[in-house]
């Protein structure tokens, strides 16, 4: 069984979907339902192919954008309250 092609994913792929579930998720409602198609009726071929590389496009975007976001850094937001 093949692996998710996502950089660090270590997920075993089901399927003809070539992606693991986790990282299916992230794949947009219409090209999720453009690569089932394919997936389902033109296994291999160009399209199916098409599709799959506009997917995993998608999900690296994603993937890229949730990477960059910046960390909270460990400081207090507020003093704590204190009574005078």
């Amino acid at each position: 069984m093949a692996l998710c092609p996502i950089a660090g994913c270590v997920c075993p792929v089901p399927g003809e979907l070539r992606i693991c579930p986790t990282h299916y998720k992230l794949v947009p409602r219409p090209q999720q339902d453009a690569l089932a198609h394919y997936a389902r009726w033109r296994k291999g071929g160009p399209a199916h192919v098409a599709a799959y590389e506009r997917a995993l496009e998608s999900v690296n975007k994603v993937v890229a954008a949730r990477a960059t976001v910046m960390p909270v850094p460990n400081v207090p937001v507020a003093l704590p309250y204190q009574d005078d």
